[in-house]
């Protein structure tokens, strides 16, 4: 009976193993498609991957193509769910969380939901350097001013301008 235990347990564990390198392998495609601007493709290998993979690191990584994928292509409701989707899991994959979370902004952006995006920016803006963090400042007094909170837009842009520095 032991010996049939580690035999199951040699085949569950190489079974496994094949099966990750195989997410791995598609969810590589997937970035690689975007990274070349088929936004489509990428998302939907991204989907493919999310369904056949729920739970691994690809799928993780798999949601914040799909956010970055819709946001390309102006599908902003499915761009936030894609960068949720990806934050709630991100502790298994968080190499992308701060652009997940821009992103993420962006598509609330999007939406017209500007209050929020502007407190998503703002937020973020707190773990990026200087010159990031400043756009990201930029981008959330845009999003005020939007919003027509006139007077933290200003704000916000004075402190761009008292920091000096910006992105070239």
């Amino acid at each position: 009976a032991l010996i049939i235990v580690v035999v199951l347990l040699v085949f569950w564990t190489r079974g496994r193993t094949e099966r990750s390198l195989e997410s791995n392998v598609r969810a590589e495609a997937a970035v690689g498609a975007f990274a070349v601007g088929e936004h489509q493709t990428a998302l939907q290998m991204s989907d493919g991957i999310m369904a056949t993979y729920p739970g691994s690191r690809a799928a993780v990584l798999a949601a914040f193509v799909s956010g970055q994928s819709n946001l390309q292509l102006g599908s902003f409701i499915a761009a936030e769910q894609g960068f949720r989707r990806y934050l709630e899991a991100s502790a298994k994959e968080p190499f992308y969380e701060i652009s997940a979370q821009l992103g993420l902004a962006a598509s609330l952006e999007g939406q017209r939901r500007f209050a929020e995006a502007a407190a998503l920016y703002l937020e973020t803006a707190g773990a990026l350097p200087a010159a990031l963090a400043n756009q990201a400042r930029m981008d959330a007094a845009r999003c005020y001013r939007l919003a027509n909170s006139y007077d933290q837009a200003e704000s916000l842009l004075q402190q761009v301008v008292k920091d000096g520095e910006l992105l070239a």
